[in-house]
């Protein structure tokens, strides 16, 4: 299965390489997104910010193999992109502080109480991405559940994060989710944490 992804090297960042993670920590102000589904977002970031290095992190491979074949066909150099899940990876793969911008678009809000330990915002990982970040180092997280929201904000408060607050600018791309969710008039939530 994982050699299609091999077709589209140029812009797959295999893990299991030694050399690729030495490669990935020598590169300075990464942009990073995690759970970067077809792509479609941070392929419109790379188009716009030439001069920086964007990963993707997506945990499933059909998104992945769509990612690849956009920026593929583009012929972008400045995007990469990673099959896998960003807890137990994110420490062993960035060690030397270098991502200047963490975006989360939109995680799955796993609503039921019953699902709630599968939610990806947890103070665990949010002190993980802290590490990471660069000193003023940003990161924005989005949901469409209020629910969600409130406990996105618990997490944050439990965690390393000392400096968040609500974000209303809309400069940002948006993913395919995110368009069809506007036109329902609904609200996107936003928060904006810094790392100083």
């Amino acid at each position: 299965m994982n050699l299609k992804i091999y077709k589209y090297k140029q812009n797959y960042l295999d893990i299991s390489k030694t050399d690729e993670i030495i490669k990935l920590n020598s590169e300075k102000n990464i942009i990073l997104d995690i759970g970067s589904g077809e792509g479609e977002f941070l392929t419109e970031l790379a188009i716009k910010i030439k001069n920086e290095l964007h990963i993707g992190i997506e945990i499933k491979y059909g998104r992945i193999i769509k990612s690849l074949k956009r920026v593929d066909k583009i012929g972008l150099k400045n995007i990469k992109f990673i099959y896998g899940d960003i807890n137990p990876i994110v420490e062993s793969i960035f060690y030397s502080n270098n991502i200047k911008n963490i975006y989360i678009n939109n995680p799955d809000p796993w609503p039921k109480d019953r699902h709630i330990k599968n939610r990806i915002i947890k103070s665990n990982l949010l002190n993980k991405l802290f590490q990471i970040l660069i000193r003023n180092g940003e990161m924005i997280i989005k949901t469409d559940s209020s629910e969600y929201l409130e406990y996105m904000k618990k997490e944050i408060n439990e965690s390393k994060f000392k400096k968040w607050k609500s974000y209303k600018k809309n400069s940002l791309p948006l993913t395919k989710f995110q368009k069809d969710f506007k036109n329902t008039n609904k609200e996107i939530y936003a928060l904006y944490l810094t790392k100083n």
